[in-house]
């Protein structure tokens, strides 16, 4: 993982709602666990994934 998975995660994480102040703001950076992460990510690979033709996935699938 790397910070940019993280800030990443946090800026979804806020997407609608900051957090008011910087101490809610460490707080949740804190407590974020490498899961909380992974989780994110898995779940925007799986929407990035449907919004591709299959063709987009030849080289993997096996394709001309």
């Amino acid at each position: 993982l790397t910070y940019v998975n993280l800030e990443d995660y946090l800026n979804h994480l806020w997407r609608n709602k900051s957090p008011r102040t910087l101490n809610q703001a460490v707080d949740v950076v804190w407590n974020v666990a490498a899961n909380d992460i992974v989780r994110f990510l898995s779940t925007q690979a799986v929407i990035d994934g449907a919004k591709k033709n299959l063709e987009d996935f030849a080289d993997v699938i096996g394709g001309n």
